[in-house]
């Protein structure tokens, strides 16, 4: 089992290399660089840990000098480094909503850059494992009327924000993650200009 440091745990599950390309998977490393550094300027960074790295993924990472990285970087898959029990899987699909981050949990964040060609694939992944899945509470707490578009190191930032905060609308509203459909086309899907377009959702 992965060693229980201090800090919310959360993983990046890479098991997807066979469904990125070589520009998504370049895109993958560049948020999974955003995410290592975003925690490491965090005022409560979580222990974090890349799983499912494969060699084409290790390749590129290399390229980017990962292995200086002060974190879990793991060829395994997730399920080899934690118990199942402890386990949960952040999906826009999720069965439930999460109200607030639970310090014994595990919670593991899809690292796959497809534009969508995949539908389900981490909810599907989750089940197949009988893992428990919950997605983040956006229709609760923001309105908007872009496309909801999350990027791996976004989905991250949310969580640290929370972690900082215990408040999901500071948290979404301190993240940049949505966009319009046209925002989305370039290959990090990332839009500054959207946090234009982000609201607090009345009450």
């Amino acid at each position: 089992m992965a060693k229980h440091k201090v800090g919310q745990r959360i993983v990046i599950d890479c098991n997807f290399e066979d469904k990125m390309t070589e520009r998504e998977l370049k895109s993958l490393v560049q948020q999974l660089g955003y995410s290592y550094s975003m925690n490491k300027r965090a005022k409560n960074p979580a222990n974090l840990c890349i799983t499912g790295i494969g060699p084409t993924l290790k390749m590129l990472l290399t390229r980017n000098n990962y292995e200086r990285w002060r974190i879990c970087c793991s060829e395994k898959d997730y399920s080899e480094l934690y118990l199942k029990e402890e386990l949960v899987y952040l999906t826009a699909d999720g069965d439930v909503v999460l109200e607030t981050l639970d310090p014994s949990k595990v919670y593991i964040i899809g690292g796959i850059v497809d534009r969508n060609r995949h539908k389900l694939i981490t909810y599907n992944k989750a089940k197949e494992q009988g893992i428990q899945t919950v997605k983040l509470p956006l229709d609760k707490y923001i309105d908007t009327k872009a496309t909801k578009v999350l990027t791996v190191n976004h989905v991250f930032e949310c969580l640290i924000n929370f972690i900082d905060h215990q408040d999901w609308t500071k948290a979404f509203l301190e993240t940049c993650l949505l966009y319009t459909s046209d925002a989305a086309d370039d290959s990090l899907r990332v839009d500054l200009g959207g946090r234009r377009i982000i609201k607090k959702k009345k009450k």
